[in-house]
């Protein structure tokens, strides 16, 4: 059971991690242009920490904040469960 409770956090990080991405190089192309865009994808650790702000702080915004930071929290809570959970079957 655990496994899938891993597997679940694991998807959990890919899928909010690559829909944060989707997301925040979208704000960049809005804000900045094309080549920016480009650029932060390549840049992406910098994009995904960065860019889910900048609709927060001039818009009230929270829908890409709540996407790559709250899909973290939730997956790694997945994760820690997970492991609590394969420790407990080892004992």
């Amino acid at each position: 059971m655990y496994r899938l409770v891993q597997l679940l956090a694991a998807l959990g990080y890919v899928s909010f991690g690559l829909l944060g991405l989707v997301l925040s190089v979208r704000i960049v192309l809005d804000l900045l242009g094309a080549v920016a865009a480009v650029l932060s994808v390549l840049l992406f650790p910098v994009t995904l920490a960065v860019a889910p702000w900048i609709p927060l702080a001039r818009e009230g915004e929270v829908t890409a904040v709540l996407v790559v930071y709250g899909g973290i929290a939730l997956s790694g809570v997945l994760h820690a469960v997970g492991n609590t959970m394969r420790r407990g079957a080892r004992s």
